[in-house]
């Protein structure tokens, strides 16, 4: 495991850095970013995501800490411990409660989900839809999300201080878009444009890695 989280772990920061201090061509950067979206997805699937199931060590601090990483890459901790451990993992698949397949009807996870003409069609526009699903969670997903844990009050029950999640929300956000834009933008000659091009661009990439990920683990007939 720790191999792995600093074999993933540099893989994002080497070419980050690389894009930052060094003027490279633009294909390089082209696999520069790719390389840095595949770590993406990576750090969430084989670092965070063990993690925050307790299961990257048997020392929960251990666990506690690297689930983190999930807030290093611009998404939130909280947010997904409740959504995937308690949501997903104890109403796995059941239509109304496993958030995993709602998805405001735009593709069809479950029987039981309304069927609409254009679900004939998922199998093709789906997988657009995966290439912006981080891009959507590090943007808005959280902040939305956190409201609706609060609403139906996981955090009552855990007895844990919500204003003290959303204070980390904010600040881990603050953190993730100030080295993905404010860096680049003060310490290379990069515009504006060319960053934020870069930067949906690695969640495309990343968005379509969970997304293969997604429909090998959700097979529902």
């Amino acid at each position: 495991m720790y191999l792995k989280t600093i074999i993933l772990t540099l893989s994002f920061v080497i070419p980050y850095l690389a894009l930052i201090l060094i003027d490279i061509p633009t294909w390089v950067a082209f696999l520069l970013l790719v390389i840095i979206g595949l770590a993406y997805a990576g750090i969430g699937m084989a670092v965070m995501h063990d993690a925050n199931h307790g299961a990257y060590s048997k020392n929960r601090k251990v666990n506690h800490f690297f689930g983190y990483a999930a807030n290093f890459i611009g998404a939130n901790r909280y947010n997904w411990k409740i959504q995937h451990n308690v949501l997903h993992h104890t109403y796995t698949n059941i239509h109304g409660m496993d958030e995993d397949i709602e998805n405001g009807n735009l593709f069809r996870l479950s029987p039981y989900s309304e069927l609409r003409w254009y679900h004939k069609f998922q199998h093709l526009y789906v997988w657009f839809l995966y290439s912006v699903n981080t891009l959507f969670w590090v943007t808005l997903k959280d902040f939305t999300q956190i409201a609706h844990i609060k609403h139906r009050g996981f955090a009552a029950k855990k007895n844990i201080n919500f204003n003290t999640e959303v204070i980390i929300l904010v600040i881990s956000k603050l953190f993730y878009f100030g080295y993905m834009f404010v860096i680049p933008l003060i310490f290379t000659s990069y515009s504006f444009g060319a960053i934020l091009l870069a930067f949906v661009f690695t969640h495309l990439i990343s968005g379509i890695v969970l997304g293969i990920t997604f429909q090998l683990a959700h097979v529902v007939e």
